[in-house]
């Protein structure tokens, strides 16, 4: 055989092993990509991560599609019509509902086979929350437990020590009480020690840390009427119904949630590592994230957005390989760039591209150290009803409009009548 003839036999081998062995040299296995993107900045790291991963795999063409509003409803409506995507992005919120319904891919045959890829790179927490009957139908992205953020100037100038660890819930409300103020002297509060949100995202924790619960482990019964709960949603809803230091919505005037914090009318808030792009606007003053403070226990909610894969693609090695491609080191590196994520990857995690010392916030290893007590919320294909449920009964509650207690045994009854409904389903 002569050279060239060697070389050519050489070339044909790499580009047809390269795809699909039941694919033509001339055919590109064309994947559909959808992801909850809208900023300039966001699309345009997309759009190289999935250039290289082109270029690494010549016979795959992915056609992205960036949603920046109502990615769900958009994604749902899609299932519905039986045009999923062949990769989608997905939470731990939303996921039980999709999973139930047999949207996804179990993941667990490719990773098995794939000796490139080991779950073990990743933090057990985030990928357990991607579990549906003990199997894995999704790669997880992020970490988004809840931390508390604090106007570093605002404690520096009350003589206050910063939060840390050793905050209890009677250390922050102390605080909290010293960091109130009636600056203009007319009987309104000018400046708040912390404010909140009537949100699953905010209440759940505090019930955690006092020991209470949302359901019960097999998610056939709401226990949110137990005294547990009942004493923790009380001491929530004091801080702003008793204590007054935390504002009404209507004294938040025509500033949103996180705005009030941002324009230095509240010292603190309790919110996710997804707000640091807003925050790092701050140039009025210096702000820094400290753990929850700590009840009975400590606790953190965990949110976590992930990549899951159509159980009706044509094409599940082809994707297998794109998600594992966005999952890997590149594809991780590239998103926490946008300081937007803390990665799911425990090396990029515990890197300085995440840690970066330059940027705020200083202290971000307080997202790594939450994983190891961040709770998800219950994985049940009711939940998000559920927690419109909860929310809808315990502002009832914030506005006097009832008592803790009967809230919380109100919403129980409704709550169970719809773990009831799905069980019968």
């Amino acid at each position: 055989m002569k050279i060239s003839t060697m070389v050519l036999f050489f070339v044909i081998n790499i580009l047809f092993y390269g795809c699909s062995q039941s694919q033509k040299l001339s055919e590109k296995v064309l994947i559909n990509l959808s992801l909850q993107a809208g900023k300039p900045a966001e699309i345009q790291i997309y759009n190289r991560l999935i250039e290289n991963f082109e270029n690494a795999h010549p016979c795959i063409k992915v056609k992205t599609e960036f949603v920046a509003r109502d990615y769900f409803p958009k994604l749902q409506t899609q299932i519905a019509g039986g045009n999923a995507p062949d990769v989608m992005f997905t939470n731990n919120y939303l996921f039980p509902a999709f999973a139930s319904k047999g949207v996804y891919l179990n993941l667990d045959p490719y990773i098995k086979e794939d000796e490139e890829f080991s779950l073990s790179d990743f933090y057990p927490v985030m990928v357990d929350a991607f579990k549906w009957k003990e199997k894995l139908y999704a790669i997880p992205t992020d970490n988004s437990s809840t931390a508390l953020f604090y106007n570093v100037d605002m404690f520096d100038k009350g003589g206050i020590k910063n939060p840390d660890d050793t905050w209890g819930w009677d250390t922050f409300l102390d605080a909290c009480k010293k960091l109130t103020k009636d600056i203009e002297s007319d009987g309104r509060i000018g400046k708040f020690g912390y404010i909140l949100n009537i949100s699953e995202f905010e209440w759940s924790y505090w019930i955690w840390q006092n020991g209470g619960g949302i359901i019960n482990d097999s998610n056939a019964e709401c226990v949110m009427n137990s005294p547990q709960t009942i004493e923790a949603l009380q001491f929530f809803m004091d801080l702003v119904n008793k204590h007054r230091v935390a504002p009404k919505s209507a004294e938040r005037s025509d500033m949103g949630y996180f705005e009030t914090f941002m324009t230095g009318r509240a010292a603190m808030i309790s919110v996710t590592y997804g707000i640091v792009p807003l925050y790092a606007q701050i140039r009025d003053f210096k702000w820094d994230v400290a753990p929850l403070p700590k009840g009975k226990c400590r606790a953190s909610v965990m949110g976590s957005g992930a990549y899951a894969i159509s159980s009706h693609t044509r094409h599940p090695q082809e994707t297998w390989e794109l998600v594992k491609y966005m999952m890997g080191e590149e594809g991780q590196n590239s998103a926490t760039t946008l300081r937007q994520i803390v990665p799911s990857r425990k090396k990029v995690a515990e890197s300085n591209i995440f840690l970066n010392p330059t940027e705020p916030p200083l202290n971000k290893q307080v997202f790594i150290d939450s994983l190891s007590y961040s709770k998800c919320f219950p994985v049940t294909p009711q939940y998000a009803e559920m927690a419109r449920i909860m929310n809808e009964e315990l502002e009832n509650a914030f506005y006097g409009k009832k008592e803790v207690k009967d809230s919380s045994k109100e919403l129980k009854i409704k709550v169970d009548n719809l773990l009831q409904v799905g069980i019968l389903n």
